[in-house]
């Protein structure tokens, strides 16, 4: 598929990016490199400093941390969404997570030092992008709001009505290393579940 066909593509999936100047748009994804990722092959590692913001076309990546052995998932990020190392893009400091395609994933990879330099340019640009950082924080919120407030079980029930799709894409594992529970007890939830 040549540059201009996946950028169509690109268009047709990412919506959101409908209210942003097409010539600002088209050659900011200029600058980026689409890659592909094999299922539970590593995007990025601790450690680094990765100042890139990628957009997932296609596929799942989970971000977790490694702590004394056992990974802590965080989120999940799938199509049409982004991941990025927020320490490296604003403070230019090492990563601190791992993020790991959970399925065969393609995404488009830019500098972020375009997206800086185009803030600087376009007050519609960063604008947008000041929206959508906002948006992140507030999901970042929820997510701890969740889990101080809800056990588990209630947690899992937000989950599978906000995001039933997840729910049967996500591996067990890696669905409560993100409730912070055991697989086994995720399965007792199930259980319980099935037979309400």
């Amino acid at each position: 598929m040549s540059k201009e066909a996946e950028f169509k593509q690109f268009n047709r999936n990412f919506p959101h990016f409908s209210d942003l100047n097409p010539e600002i748009v088209f050659s900011l994804l200029q600058k980026g490199n689409f890659k592909f990722y094999k299922r539970n092959e590593i995007l990025i590692r601790p450690g680094e400093v990765d100042k890139n913001l990628s957009l997932i076309i296609n596929g799942l990546v989970r971000a977790f941390y490694l702590i004394e052995g056992e990974e802590k998932t965080i989120y999940f990020r799938h199509e049409f969404t982004a991941i990025g190392c927020y320490e490296s893009l604003f403070l230019n400091q090492p990563n601190s997570q791992f993020f790991q395609a959970i399925e065969d994933t393609q995404v488009l990879t830019i500098p972020f030092v375009h997206i800086e330099r185009l803030e600087k340019e376009d007050l519609e640009f960063a604008y947008a992008i000041n929206q959508r950082i906002k948006q992140l924080l507030v999901l970042a919120l929820q997510k701890i709001e969740r889990h101080i407030f809800y056990n588990a079980e209630e947690h899992y029930k937000i989950l599978m009505k906000e995001r039933p799709d997840l729910i049967q894409r996500v591996p067990q594992k890696y669905l409560a290393s993100f409730l912070g529970i055991a697989p086994e007890s995720l399965s007792r939830i199930r259980a319980r579940m099935t037979k309400e």
